[in-house]
């Protein structure tokens, strides 16, 4: 049970760090080429995907915490 908690707390970390390279890039393009530019559906990606990257950080902290209560 540890072992699977663990590979999923890597798995979480992993989505999140893409997601956040994935957001980074997004808000790059924004800024670069103006809000104007961009097309309405790539704006509402990219608020997506910063709102993802918050719900898989909030989820890979309950699995901490639920990891931390399986080892006590």
């Amino acid at each position: 049970m540890d072992m699977v908690l663990e590979y999923l707390a890597y798995v979480f970390v992993a989505v999140v760090l893409s997601a956040l390279l994935f957001a980074a890039s997004a808000l790059v393009v924004l800024s670069r080429e103006g809000a104007k530019q961009i097309a309405p559906a790539s704006r509402k990606i990219a608020n997506r995907t910063i709102h993802l990257v918050a719900d898989a950080a909030k989820s890979a902290e309950a699995l901490r915490t639920l990891a931390s209560r399986v080892d006590s």
